[in-house]
C-alpha cells in the first residue's frame, strides 16, 4: 500500500512538470486536474526562449539591439550599431519609449512590471526590423524615373504621355500596367504629394504590418485603383500612386480596428 502511495506521488509530480508554451505565457499542463494552468510569470521573449520583459529603460534597449542580415544580434557590428545609440528603432529609441510610456499604454497599469511588459510588446510589434523595403523601394523608383523621363529630349508632359509604363485604356490587356503606372507622374508637384503621403503613412503601417502585407496591400490599391479609373475615365490615362496611398490610409485607420475585433470574437 505504501509502495502504491509512493508511486501515485511520483507520477503526479512527473505530470506538474509538463509544460508547453503558449503565446506570451507559459502553459503549464496538470493532467491529474486534467486542465492547463497559466503562469505569467515568464513572458515570451524576443526570439530568447522565454525570458522575462525588461524591467527598465536600458534593459529594453539592449534587448531592442540591432539584428538584421547584414547585423546579426550579438555579431561585433550589432554591438557598434548599439554602442552609437542604434537600436531596431533606429536613433528615435528614447522618443519612442516617452510616447509609448505616455499615451500607449494602459492607464490602469500600477505595477512597473506590467508596465514594461505592455511597452515591450508595443516595441516588439511597431519597429524598423526588417527596413520598410516597400516604402523605400518604390520611393526610389519614382523618383529616379521622374529623373530618366524628365532628362528625355522634348517636353516632359509628351514624353511621359509616350511612357510604356502608363496605364491606358486600349493597352488594358497588358497585365503590367495595371501596376507599373504608378511609377510615373504628371508633374513635379504630383510626385512630392505622392511621396509625401507614401512616406508618412507608408513607414507607420510597415514597421507595425511589415513589409509582406504592405506590399499586398499597396499593390491591391494600385490595380483596384486603375481598374475604378477604367471604369469611371476610361478614355484618360492613368498615372500616380495615389490608389496605393489610399490603400495605406485606410489600412491605418480601420485595420487595428479589425484586428481587435477579430481577437475579441476569438476570446
Amino acid at each position: 500500500m505504501l509502495e502504491e502511495n509512493t508511486e501515485l506521488e511520483e507520477q503526479k509530480d512527473s505530470n506538474r512538470n509538463d509544460i508547453e508554451v503558449d503565446g506570451q505565457n507559459q502553459v503549464v499542463t496538470d493532467r491529474v486536474t486534467n486542465g492547463p494552468r497559466k503562469s505569467k510569470v515568464q513572458v515570451d521573449g524576443w526570439e530568447t526562449g522565454g525570458r522575462a520583459p525588461a524591467k527598465t529603460k536600458e534593459e529594453l534597449r539592449y534587448y531592442m539591439r540591432c539584428k538584421t542580415l547584414c547585423c546579426p544580434l550579438g555579431s561585433s557590428c550589432s554591438n557598434r550599431c548599439y554602442d552609437a545609440g542604434l537600436t531596431r528603432c533606429w536613433c528615435c529609441f528614447d522618443k519612442m519609449h516617452d510616447c509609448t510610456e505616455s499615451f500607449l499604454i494602459d492607464e490602469n497599469i500600477s505595477t512597473r512590471p506590467q508596465k514594461y511588459e505592455q511597452i515591450e510588446e508595443w516595441f516588439r510589434s511597431f519597429n524598423c526590423q526588417p527596413l520598410p523595403l516597400v516604402t523605400i523601394i518604390t520611393t526610389i523608383i519614382e523618383v529616379a524615373y521622374f529623373i530618366y523621363i524628365s532628362g528625355l529630349p522634348g517636353l516632359y508632359t509628351d514624353n511621359i504621355l509616350a511612357s510604356p509604363l502608363l496605364w491606358r485604356y486600349e493597352k488594358k490587356s497588358v497585365w503590367y500596367i495595371w501596376l507599373t503606372y504608378s511609377f510615373c507622374h504628371g508633374s513635379l508637384t504630383h510626385l512630392l504629394s505622392n511621396l509625401f503621403l507614401k512616406i508618412f503613412l507608408g513607414l507607420f503601417v510597415e514597421m507595425e504590418h511589415k513589409w509582406l502585407r504592405v506590399l499586398i496591400i499597396y499593390s491591391l490599391g494600385v490595380a483596384l485603383g486603375a481598374l475604378f479609373h477604367s471604369v469611371v475615365n476610361p478614355c484618360t490615362p492613368l498615372c500616380g500612386s495615389s490608389g496605393g496611398c489610399y490603400a495605406l490610409l485606410g489600412t491605418l485607420m480601420f485595420a487595428d480596428n479589425l484586428i481587435k475585433n477579430f481577437r475579441c470574437r476569438d476570446n
